[in-house]
């Protein structure tokens, strides 16, 4: 079956003045196309549009309080006596708390090494001047 022919138009203007007659050009099938899709349906009633700029000023504001609560957190100071090191570990970054006479026994059992993580224990336990 034959595809169906696109209407024909004249349109003689698109001739040179000496070449006057009758041109038929296919018609545009895609004419006016970007103004039907980009021209809304409706527009927004005064009540939408307060509920999405609300909504808006609300997700700002969960934004900013979560960037400024993220910039603002950092864990307190250990205690006197305490050592809070971080060494590598085989998944990242592994934490070593301890006080009192555990801290002690780490702080002497890393003494002297040179691996990042006894270095990084021996540098907690000086400043809590455990050795």
């Amino acid at each position: 079956m034959a595809a169906p022919a696109l209407p024909r138009t004249r349109r003689p203007d698109a001739l040179a003045p000496g070449l006057r007659g009758t041109v038929s050009w296919p018609a545009m099938p895609m004419e006016g196309h970007w103004q039907r899709v980009n021209t809304p349906l409706r527009t927004m009633t005064r009540r939408e549009r307060r509920v999405v700029s609300a909504a808006a000023v609300l997700i700002a504001a969960a934004v900013i309080a979560v960037v400024l609560l993220a910039a603002s957190a950092s864990s307190a100071p250990p205690r006197p006596g305490c050592i809070d090191a971080i060494v590598p570990g085989a998944m990242g970054g592994q934490p070593i708390d301890a006080c009192g006479a555990r801290a002690r026994s780490i702080c002497r059992e890393r003494l002297g090494r040179s691996d990042p993580g006894s270095l990084a224990v021996e540098a907690d336990c000086r400043r809590a001047k455990l050795s």
